[in-house]
């Protein structure tokens, strides 16, 4: 769904509550880590929280998972945006370490 249509689609009070999150996010001096995880967030929500992020001086993390609004195209958005990085897809052998790590700790407890 196009932006656009989207901004019809999403309530008034959502917008409004979006707006003094964006308003929050850039005032707040000491906010460095904000997790909205599953908040039915919109595309038109995501970005415009994410740009305040781009405004803030101190926020290290910001959470959007399992958000409707998070599409390929806003994080690309919001990458460029926010100049962020995008973590490594974890290696093959890093994550059978961690699975044979975790089986001798189940070993060592049985």
């Amino acid at each position: 769904m196009p932006i656009e249509e989207e901004k019809e689609y999403t309530s008034k009070a959502a917008l409004i509550v979006t707006e003094d999150i964006y308003k929050f996010i850039r005032r707040n001096l000491r906010l460095q880590h904000l997790d909205l995880t599953r908040c039915n967030l919109s595309q038109v929500m995501v970005g415009r929280i994410g740009l305040g992020v781009k405004c803030s001086q101190s926020m290290m993390a910001v959470h959007f998972t399992d958000n409707p609004g998070v599409t390929p195209s806003i994080k690309a958005f919001l990458q460029v945006k926010l100049r962020a990085t995008v973590p490594p897809e974890p290696t093959q052998s890093i994550t059978n370490a961690f699975i044979e790590e975790e089986a001798d700790l189940k070993q060592t407890t049985s």
